[in-house]
């Protein structure tokens, strides 16, 4: 399973659980998790503000990725940690690091 894989089953699993929230973009970062295990970064960012997600169906979201990206085991790129990042949350900290 590659980056871009990824990133289309994390749009098609926001958009099916979250359908009246906007994906803006999906980021996937492989890194080492503290124990030395594969995990990947799936950023969510999202068109809107934290409250627009209140009541959603995040764990759904987090599910469909999980279950899905892990189908094809043996080219994984480790265990999916899910992040949901307003657009306009992402914004402001690139303006802070400016």
């Amino acid at each position: 399973m590659d980056e871009e894989q990824i990133r289309n089953i994390a749009k098609r699993a926001f958009s099916a659980h979250v359908s009246e929230v906007k994906v803006d973009q999906v980021n996937v970062k492989p890194r080492l998790d503290h124990d030395g295990d594969p995990v990947v970064d799936v950023n969510i960012i999202y068109d809107g503000e934290y409250e627009q997600l209140a009541g959603a169906d995040l764990l759904g979201v987090q599910s469909d990725i999980v279950s899905q990206a892990w189908r094809n085991v043996e080219v994984d790129l480790g265990f999916p940690i899910v992040h949901f990042i307003p657009k306009s949350v992402l914004r402001e900290r690139q303006t802070a690091a400016v």
